[in-house]
């Protein structure tokens, strides 16, 4: 980890930056843990909080970070404007920054205990804030998906007959009879050895994109 910061920091360029857009997600992640019995270390799964943040309006990506765990004093949403301030302030953009976007979820954007709330508490001056479209726009799909499928639960996930079928999608008998969508940058085959050490937020998405497609236009 340490020569990954000194690396992005030694190749990062030297600009002004007025707007950044910030957003995360927790995956199944495999990380080695020392056990002090043994002296040795364990691979194990863990559940861990992963933030990615943009220039924005050029949508070029700057950095990714795991904020450090909740405590009783410091909520995820806390913990999260921490570290990107941290960040901020390394390289100098808390001067710069004028603008931050993010999803409208209240861990993010809530009026007093967001992320956002938070970043403008530790650099102390307000921001311009920005709001994902298509974050705004996934409501109303939503409503419909559970008019015509019925709700999903964040327990048992998709309750519907279409959406208990996304699980087994890579099982499901393929259908080639149908019209390509052209000029589509091909898939990159991964081994089962580097998926197995990827986290859910990347892992089988290459698999699991394709057949979905191929069912959608069957």
């Amino acid at each position: 980890m340490k020569y990954s910061t000194e690396k992005e920091n030694s190749s990062f360029p030297k600009c002004t930056i007025t707007g950044i857009f910030v957003d995360g997600r927790k995956d199944n992640t495999l990380i080695l843990m020392h056990d002090e019995t043994t002296g040795t270390f364990r691979k194990r799964t863990v559940k861990e909080n992963h933030m990615t943040v943009t220039e924005e309006p050029r949508g070029r990506y700057l950095t990714h970070f795991t904020p450090e765990p909740k405590t009783r004093k410091a909520k995820p949403a806390k913990q999260c404007a921490v570290g990107l301030v941290d960040w901020l302030k390394d390289r100098g953009i808390d001067l710069s920054l004028k603008l931050i976007g993010s999803d409208t979820t209240k861990e993010m954007s809530g009026w007093k205990g967001g992320m956002l709330h938070c970043v403008e508490e530790l650099l102390d001056k307000r921001l311009f804030r920005s709001f994902c479209w298509l974050h705004i726009n996934d409501l109303p799909f939503r409503h419909i998906v559970a008019k015509l499928d019925g709700p999903t639960s964040s327990d048992k996930g998709w309750c519907g007959t279409v959406g208990k079928l996304l699980s087994k999608v890579e099982t499901l008998e393929r259908k080639t009879e149908f019209e390509p969508i052209p000029l589509i940058e091909p898939l990159v085959d991964i081994t089962e050895n580097i998926a197995s050490q990827m986290s859910t937020d990347s892992s089988s998405m290459e698999v699991s994109s394709c057949n979905i497609e191929r069912q959608a236009r069957s």
